[in-house]
Protein backbone atom coordinates (compact mmCIF):
# COMPACT_ATOMS: atom_id res chain seq x y z
CA UNK A 1 0.00 0.00 0.00
CA UNK A 2 1.15 3.59 -0.86
CA UNK A 3 2.29 6.44 1.83
CA UNK A 4 -0.92 7.06 3.36
CA UNK A 5 -2.40 10.69 3.35
CA UNK A 6 -3.90 11.62 6.51
CA UNK A 7 -6.35 15.11 7.45
CA UNK A 8 -5.83 15.85 10.68
CA UNK A 9 -9.03 18.49 11.95
CA UNK A 10 -7.93 19.20 15.88
CA UNK A 11 -6.91 22.37 18.27
CA UNK A 12 -3.21 22.52 17.95
CA UNK A 13 -0.95 24.96 19.34
CA UNK A 14 -0.14 27.48 20.06
CA UNK A 15 -3.43 26.81 21.91
CA UNK A 16 -2.37 25.60 24.88
CA UNK A 17 -4.56 22.47 25.54
CA UNK A 18 -4.04 19.18 26.42
CA UNK A 19 -5.82 17.41 22.81
CA UNK A 20 -3.27 20.27 21.14
CA UNK A 21 -0.17 18.74 22.39
CA UNK A 22 -1.39 15.21 21.69
CA UNK A 23 -2.22 16.26 18.37
CA UNK A 24 1.45 17.55 17.71
CA UNK A 25 2.97 14.59 18.97
CA UNK A 26 0.69 12.20 17.16
CA UNK A 27 1.42 14.23 14.01
CA UNK A 28 5.50 14.08 14.29
CA UNK A 29 5.04 10.50 15.35
CA UNK A 30 3.02 9.77 11.76
CA UNK A 31 5.72 11.82 9.77
CA UNK A 32 8.24 9.89 11.67
CA UNK A 33 7.12 6.17 10.24
CA UNK A 34 6.33 7.21 6.60
CA UNK A 35 2.62 8.80 6.59
CA UNK A 36 1.76 12.38 5.41
CA UNK A 37 0.10 14.25 7.76
CA UNK A 38 -1.99 17.55 6.88
CA UNK A 39 -2.97 19.00 9.71
CA UNK A 40 -6.10 21.37 10.08
CA UNK A 41 -6.02 23.97 12.38
CA UNK A 42 -7.09 27.69 13.72
CA UNK A 43 -5.06 29.85 15.70
CA UNK A 44 -1.98 30.38 13.22
CA UNK A 45 -0.36 27.33 14.33
CA UNK A 46 2.95 27.79 15.20
CA UNK A 47 4.90 24.63 15.40
CA UNK A 48 8.08 24.52 13.62
CA UNK A 49 7.75 21.25 11.50
CA UNK A 50 11.32 19.92 9.40
CA UNK A 51 9.72 17.61 7.32
CA UNK A 52 7.45 19.39 4.68
CA UNK A 53 6.64 16.69 2.92
CA UNK A 54 5.80 14.73 5.00
CA UNK A 55 3.74 17.53 7.37
CA UNK A 56 2.05 20.02 6.40
CA UNK A 57 -0.02 22.48 8.55
CA UNK A 58 -3.31 24.34 7.38
CA UNK A 59 -5.08 27.05 8.71
CA UNK A 60 -8.88 27.30 8.64
CA UNK A 61 -11.51 29.75 10.35
CA UNK A 62 -12.00 28.90 13.81
CA UNK A 63 -14.72 26.72 14.64
CA UNK A 64 -16.33 29.90 16.62
CA UNK A 65 -16.89 31.03 13.20
CA UNK A 66 -19.68 30.75 10.02
CA UNK A 67 -16.46 29.96 7.54
CA UNK A 68 -15.61 26.60 9.68
CA UNK A 69 -17.62 24.29 7.90
CA UNK A 70 -16.63 25.56 4.38
CA UNK A 71 -12.72 25.84 4.98
CA UNK A 72 -12.28 21.93 6.59
CA UNK A 73 -14.40 21.36 3.77
CA UNK A 74 -12.59 22.86 0.52
CA UNK A 75 -8.91 22.03 2.26
CA UNK A 76 -9.76 18.66 2.88
CA UNK A 77 -10.79 18.66 -1.28
CA UNK A 78 -7.72 19.67 -2.13
CA UNK A 79 -5.90 17.67 -0.01
CA UNK A 80 -7.92 14.24 -1.01
CA UNK A 81 -6.75 12.79 2.35
CA UNK A 82 -6.98 9.07 2.66
CA UNK A 83 -8.16 9.17 6.14
CA UNK A 84 -9.84 12.07 8.13
CA UNK A 85 -8.54 11.99 11.68
CA UNK A 86 -10.73 14.24 13.95
CA UNK A 87 -9.15 14.73 17.56
CA UNK A 88 -12.46 15.24 19.83
CA UNK A 89 -13.44 15.54 23.48
CA UNK A 90 -16.97 16.12 25.35
CA UNK A 91 -15.84 18.94 26.20
CA UNK A 92 -17.61 22.31 25.91
CA UNK A 93 -15.92 24.80 23.70
CA UNK A 94 -13.42 22.69 21.84
CA UNK A 95 -15.19 22.80 18.45
CA UNK A 96 -17.29 26.03 19.92
CA UNK A 97 -20.90 25.52 21.33
CA UNK A 98 -21.00 22.36 23.41
CA UNK A 99 -20.51 19.81 21.67
CA UNK A 100 -19.12 20.81 18.61
CA UNK A 101 -21.95 21.10 16.83
CA UNK A 102 -19.78 22.50 14.52
CA UNK A 103 -18.30 19.49 13.54
CA UNK A 104 -21.75 18.02 12.44
CA UNK A 105 -22.02 18.94 8.43
CA UNK A 106 -17.79 18.18 8.25
CA UNK A 107 -18.74 15.03 9.66
CA UNK A 108 -21.34 14.10 6.77
CA UNK A 109 -19.65 15.61 4.30
CA UNK A 110 -16.79 13.52 5.18
CA UNK A 111 -18.85 10.49 5.02
CA UNK A 112 -20.58 11.18 2.14
CA UNK A 113 -17.59 11.47 0.20
CA UNK A 114 -16.36 7.97 1.25
CA UNK A 115 -13.33 8.83 3.11
CA UNK A 116 -13.38 6.76 6.41
CA UNK A 117 -13.49 8.90 9.15
CA UNK A 118 -11.52 7.66 12.88
CA UNK A 119 -11.83 9.62 16.09
CA UNK A 120 -10.04 9.86 19.03
CA UNK A 121 -12.34 11.15 21.94
CA UNK A 122 -9.75 12.09 24.74
CA UNK A 123 -12.78 13.37 27.22
CA UNK A 124 -15.79 11.61 28.02
CA UNK A 125 -19.12 11.82 30.54
CA UNK A 126 -20.44 9.13 32.09
CA UNK A 127 -23.52 9.49 33.70
CA UNK A 128 -21.99 9.06 37.25
CA UNK A 129 -19.42 12.55 36.75
CA UNK A 130 -22.58 14.40 35.37
CA UNK A 131 -24.15 13.90 38.29
CA UNK A 132 -21.34 14.33 40.42
CA UNK A 133 -20.80 17.69 39.14
CA UNK A 134 -23.82 18.95 38.97
CA UNK A 135 -26.07 17.10 40.96
CA UNK A 136 -24.29 18.29 44.00
CA UNK A 137 -27.18 20.41 44.99
CA UNK A 138 -30.78 19.25 44.60
CA UNK A 139 -31.21 22.54 42.90
CA UNK A 140 -28.91 21.81 40.11
CA UNK A 141 -30.41 17.95 39.41
CA UNK A 142 -32.81 18.87 36.60
CA UNK A 143 -29.83 21.15 34.75
CA UNK A 144 -27.28 17.62 35.05
CA UNK A 145 -30.64 15.23 33.60
CA UNK A 146 -30.90 17.93 30.94
CA UNK A 147 -27.04 17.81 29.96
CA UNK A 148 -26.77 14.06 30.11
CA UNK A 149 -29.59 13.57 27.85
CA UNK A 150 -28.33 16.27 25.48
CA UNK A 151 -24.92 14.66 25.57
CA UNK A 152 -26.68 11.29 24.57
CA UNK A 153 -28.51 12.35 21.59
CA UNK A 154 -25.80 15.07 20.51
CA UNK A 155 -23.15 12.25 20.50
CA UNK A 156 -25.17 9.67 18.09
CA UNK A 157 -25.45 12.31 15.35
CA UNK A 158 -21.89 12.82 15.94
CA UNK A 159 -20.52 9.25 16.08
CA UNK A 160 -22.29 7.93 13.30
CA UNK A 161 -20.81 8.88 10.59
CA UNK A 162 -17.25 7.78 12.52
CA UNK A 163 -15.71 4.44 11.37
CA UNK A 164 -13.32 4.21 13.93
CA UNK A 165 -13.00 5.63 17.41
CA UNK A 166 -10.03 5.43 19.24
CA UNK A 167 -9.91 6.20 23.34
CA UNK A 168 -7.01 5.89 26.09
CA UNK A 169 -8.68 3.87 28.22
CA UNK A 170 -11.02 0.52 28.47
CA UNK A 171 -13.17 2.28 30.71
CA UNK A 172 -14.07 4.99 28.06
CA UNK A 173 -14.73 1.77 25.40
CA UNK A 174 -17.06 0.39 28.19
CA UNK A 175 -19.00 4.05 28.73
CA UNK A 176 -19.11 4.54 25.44
CA UNK A 177 -20.91 0.88 25.02
CA UNK A 178 -23.39 1.12 28.09
CA UNK A 179 -24.03 4.71 28.09
CA UNK A 180 -23.58 6.02 24.44
CA UNK A 181 -24.75 2.71 22.60
CA UNK A 182 -21.30 2.63 21.00
CA UNK A 183 -20.72 -0.98 19.71
CA UNK A 184 -17.38 -2.41 21.17
CA UNK A 185 -16.24 -3.18 17.77
CA UNK A 186 -16.00 0.50 16.63
CA UNK A 187 -13.78 1.28 19.49
CA UNK A 188 -10.25 0.77 20.14
CA UNK A 189 -8.07 1.52 23.04
CA UNK A 190 -4.46 2.81 22.70
CA UNK A 191 -2.72 4.55 25.35
CA UNK A 192 -1.70 8.30 25.92
CA UNK A 193 1.69 8.43 24.24
CA UNK A 194 4.99 9.01 26.94
CA UNK A 195 7.06 12.23 25.31
CA UNK A 196 10.59 11.89 25.13
CA UNK A 197 12.82 14.54 27.08
CA UNK A 198 15.83 14.97 28.21
CA UNK A 199 15.90 14.23 31.75
CA UNK A 200 18.30 16.77 34.00
CA UNK A 201 19.89 16.34 37.13
CA UNK A 202 17.51 16.70 40.39
CA UNK A 203 19.80 19.59 42.34
CA UNK A 204 20.51 21.36 38.76
CA UNK A 205 16.79 21.63 38.07
CA UNK A 206 15.90 22.48 41.88
CA UNK A 207 18.41 25.58 41.79
CA UNK A 208 16.84 26.63 38.68
CA UNK A 209 13.32 26.88 39.96
CA UNK A 210 14.74 28.32 42.93
CA UNK A 211 13.76 25.52 45.42
CA UNK A 212 16.03 23.60 47.73
CA UNK A 213 13.45 20.70 49.64
CA UNK A 214 14.68 17.43 49.75
CA UNK A 215 10.99 16.28 48.59
CA UNK A 216 9.18 18.36 45.65
CA UNK A 217 5.67 17.35 45.10
CA UNK A 218 4.43 18.64 41.82
CA UNK A 219 1.19 19.58 40.44
CA UNK A 220 1.27 20.64 36.92
CA UNK A 221 -1.21 21.97 34.43
CA UNK A 222 -4.22 24.15 34.22
CA UNK A 223 -5.17 25.49 37.34
CA UNK A 224 -9.02 25.83 37.95
CA UNK A 225 -11.69 24.76 40.62
CA UNK A 226 -12.34 21.50 38.83
CA UNK A 227 -9.35 19.58 40.18
CA UNK A 228 -9.84 20.87 43.72
CA UNK A 229 -6.18 21.85 44.48
CA UNK A 230 -7.44 23.26 47.96
CA UNK A 231 -7.26 19.30 49.41
CA UNK A 232 -3.91 19.63 48.02
CA UNK A 233 -3.18 21.89 50.01
CA UNK A 234 -4.56 21.08 52.93
CA UNK A 235 -2.90 17.68 52.78
CA UNK A 236 0.14 19.66 52.84
CA UNK A 237 -0.52 20.27 56.40
CA UNK A 238 -0.14 16.60 57.30
CA UNK A 239 2.80 16.18 54.68
CA UNK A 240 5.22 18.38 56.47
CA UNK A 241 4.52 17.35 59.84
CA UNK A 242 5.83 14.18 59.21
CA UNK A 243 8.04 15.44 56.18
CA UNK A 244 9.29 18.67 57.43
CA UNK A 245 11.62 19.17 54.29
CA UNK A 246 9.07 18.50 51.56
CA UNK A 247 7.68 21.26 49.27
CA UNK A 248 4.36 21.85 46.89
CA UNK A 249 4.78 23.47 43.79
CA UNK A 250 1.82 24.15 41.83
CA UNK A 251 2.50 25.29 38.30
CA UNK A 252 0.40 26.06 35.25
CA UNK A 253 -1.33 28.75 33.88
CA UNK A 254 -4.88 29.56 35.48
CA UNK A 255 -7.73 29.02 33.24
CA UNK A 256 -9.72 31.67 31.37
CA UNK A 257 -12.61 31.10 33.53
CA UNK A 258 -12.20 32.46 37.48
CA UNK A 259 -8.50 31.64 37.01
CA UNK A 260 -7.32 34.29 38.90
CA UNK A 261 -9.56 34.19 41.74
CA UNK A 262 -8.72 30.56 42.07
CA UNK A 263 -5.48 30.95 42.61
CA UNK A 264 -5.57 33.77 45.10
CA UNK A 265 -8.38 31.21 47.16
CA UNK A 266 -5.37 28.95 47.08
CA UNK A 267 -2.76 31.52 48.04
CA UNK A 268 -5.12 32.92 50.82
CA UNK A 269 -5.95 29.11 52.18
CA UNK A 270 -2.06 28.55 52.21
CA UNK A 271 -1.62 31.32 54.70
CA UNK A 272 -4.75 30.81 56.84
CA UNK A 273 -3.13 27.57 57.71
CA UNK A 274 0.40 28.24 57.91
CA UNK A 275 2.34 26.88 55.13
CA UNK A 276 3.23 29.39 52.58
CA UNK A 277 6.81 28.27 52.95
CA UNK A 278 5.93 25.21 52.15
CA UNK A 279 3.61 25.91 48.83
CA UNK A 280 5.19 28.03 45.54
CA UNK A 281 2.41 28.80 43.18
CA UNK A 282 3.73 29.64 39.83
CA UNK A 283 0.56 30.80 38.28
CA UNK A 284 2.24 31.01 34.46
CA UNK A 285 2.03 29.62 31.02
CA UNK A 286 4.98 27.21 31.06
CA UNK A 287 7.44 26.95 28.36
CA UNK A 288 8.50 23.99 26.37
CA UNK A 289 12.18 24.32 27.59
CA UNK A 290 10.77 24.69 31.27
CA UNK A 291 9.04 21.77 31.54
CA UNK A 292 11.90 19.47 32.22
CA UNK A 293 13.12 21.60 35.03
CA UNK A 294 9.91 21.17 36.92
CA UNK A 295 9.53 17.34 36.29
CA UNK A 296 13.29 16.59 36.95
CA UNK A 297 13.08 18.98 40.41
CA UNK A 298 9.70 16.52 41.22
CA UNK A 299 10.22 13.47 43.67
CA UNK A 300 6.64 12.53 42.51
CA UNK A 301 3.87 14.48 40.74
CA UNK A 302 0.28 14.55 41.71
CA UNK A 303 -2.39 14.26 39.48
CA UNK A 304 -5.63 15.92 41.45
CA UNK A 305 -8.58 15.12 38.92
CA UNK A 306 -11.62 14.48 41.14
CA UNK A 307 -13.63 13.14 37.81
CA UNK A 308 -12.95 10.33 35.65
CA UNK A 309 -13.61 12.59 32.13
CA UNK A 310 -10.17 11.96 30.49
CA UNK A 311 -6.77 10.84 30.85
CA UNK A 312 -3.96 12.77 32.24
CA UNK A 313 -1.47 14.31 29.55
CA UNK A 314 0.34 15.31 33.35
CA UNK A 315 0.63 11.67 34.00
CA UNK A 316 2.27 11.06 30.76
CA UNK A 317 4.58 13.58 31.28
CA UNK A 318 5.46 12.19 34.82
CA UNK A 319 6.28 8.83 32.92
CA UNK A 320 8.50 10.51 30.56
CA UNK A 321 11.03 11.98 33.56
CA UNK A 322 10.17 8.60 35.58
CA UNK A 323 8.40 10.01 38.05
CA UNK A 324 5.56 7.93 40.42
CA UNK A 325 2.34 9.70 40.46
CA UNK A 326 -0.46 9.70 43.30
CA UNK A 327 -3.74 10.15 41.61
CA UNK A 328 -7.43 9.84 42.75
CA UNK A 329 -9.11 6.57 43.63
CA UNK A 330 -11.20 5.62 40.01
CA UNK A 331 -11.64 3.54 37.30
CA UNK A 332 -10.25 5.74 35.19
CA UNK A 333 -6.54 6.56 36.63
CA UNK A 334 -6.23 2.91 37.48
CA UNK A 335 -6.14 2.26 33.72
CA UNK A 336 -3.55 4.56 33.58
CA UNK A 337 -1.45 3.91 36.71
CA UNK A 338 -1.50 -0.01 36.98
CA UNK A 339 -2.28 -2.14 39.49
CA UNK A 340 -0.37 -4.49 41.45
CA UNK A 341 3.23 -5.91 39.97
CA UNK A 342 2.79 -3.07 37.48
CA UNK A 343 1.48 -0.10 39.18
CA UNK A 344 3.03 3.04 38.51
CA UNK A 345 1.51 5.05 41.26
CA UNK A 346 -0.41 5.65 44.44
CA UNK A 347 -4.40 5.53 44.19
CA UNK A 348 -6.03 7.24 47.04
CA UNK A 349 -9.06 9.44 47.59
CA UNK A 350 -8.30 12.75 46.77
CA UNK A 351 -10.95 14.23 48.65
CA UNK A 352 -9.70 13.16 52.05
CA UNK A 353 -6.53 15.58 52.81
CA UNK A 354 -5.60 12.62 55.43
CA UNK A 355 -5.72 9.89 52.76
CA UNK A 356 -4.07 11.84 50.10
CA UNK A 357 -1.11 12.95 52.74
CA UNK A 358 -1.01 9.02 53.32
CA UNK A 359 -0.43 8.12 50.31
CA UNK A 360 2.02 11.01 49.39
CA UNK A 361 4.57 10.05 52.89
CA UNK A 362 4.26 6.33 52.32
CA UNK A 363 5.32 6.90 48.99
CA UNK A 364 8.44 8.98 50.08
CA UNK A 365 9.46 6.98 53.00
CA UNK A 366 9.40 3.43 52.10
CA UNK A 367 12.61 3.59 49.71
CA UNK A 368 11.80 0.38 48.12
CA UNK A 369 8.10 0.96 47.17
CA UNK A 370 9.41 4.28 45.18
CA UNK A 371 12.05 2.48 43.41
CA UNK A 372 9.62 -0.45 41.83
CA UNK A 373 7.48 2.38 40.90
CA UNK A 374 9.77 4.06 39.60
CA UNK A 375 11.57 1.04 37.24
CA UNK A 376 7.71 0.26 35.91
CA UNK A 377 7.28 3.69 34.68
CA UNK A 378 10.30 3.33 33.14
CA UNK A 379 9.05 0.10 31.15
CA UNK A 380 6.03 1.75 30.54
CA UNK A 381 7.91 4.82 29.10
CA UNK A 382 9.36 2.36 26.23
CA UNK A 383 5.94 0.78 25.70
CA UNK A 384 3.82 3.45 25.40
CA UNK A 385 6.50 5.68 22.98
CA UNK A 386 4.75 8.28 20.63
CA UNK A 387 6.24 5.99 18.06
CA UNK A 388 4.51 2.94 19.08
CA UNK A 389 1.40 5.27 19.46
CA UNK A 390 2.10 6.31 15.80
CA UNK A 391 2.36 2.88 14.27
CA UNK A 392 -0.78 1.12 16.43
CA UNK A 393 -2.55 4.44 15.07
CA UNK A 394 -1.54 3.86 11.52
CA UNK A 395 -2.73 0.10 11.89
CA UNK A 396 -6.23 1.02 12.44
CA UNK A 397 -5.92 3.72 9.46
CA UNK A 398 -5.16 0.45 7.33
CA UNK A 399 -7.95 -1.12 8.98
CA UNK A 400 -10.69 1.40 8.04
CA UNK A 401 -9.33 1.72 4.15
CA UNK A 402 -9.56 -1.94 3.52
CA UNK A 403 -13.79 -1.56 4.38
CA UNK A 404 -14.72 1.51 2.47
CA UNK A 405 -15.40 2.72 -0.89
CA UNK A 406 -13.99 6.19 -2.24
CA UNK A 407 -15.53 9.10 -3.87
CA UNK A 408 -15.04 12.89 -4.17
CA UNK A 409 -15.82 15.08 -1.53
CA UNK A 410 -18.49 17.97 -2.26
CA UNK A 411 -18.72 21.21 -0.99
Amino acid sequence: MQRICVGLITPYPPIKDGIAFYAQQLSKALGSIGMKVCILTWANPSDVLTDQEKIKVINVSPPTKLGFRSSVIKALSRLSPDVVHVQYGFRRGLYGCTLGEQLLPVLFAVHRSGIPLVMTIHDIWSKSDIFARFGRNIVNIPKAIAYYAYLRSMSKFILRYVNAIIVHSDYFTNVLNSEYSVAYEKTFVIKHGVPNYQIIDSDTAKSMINTKAKYILLHFGMIWEGKKLEYLIQAMKHVVEELPDAHLIIAGPPHTINGIQYVEKLRSLSKIIGLEQYISIHSKFIKEDEVPLYFSAASLVVVPYIYSTGVSGVASLSFAFEKPVVAGLNRLRTDELGLGENARGILTPLSDPYELANAIITLLKDDELYEKLRQNVKAYKIKSSWKNVATQTSKIYKQVLQNTNFANLET
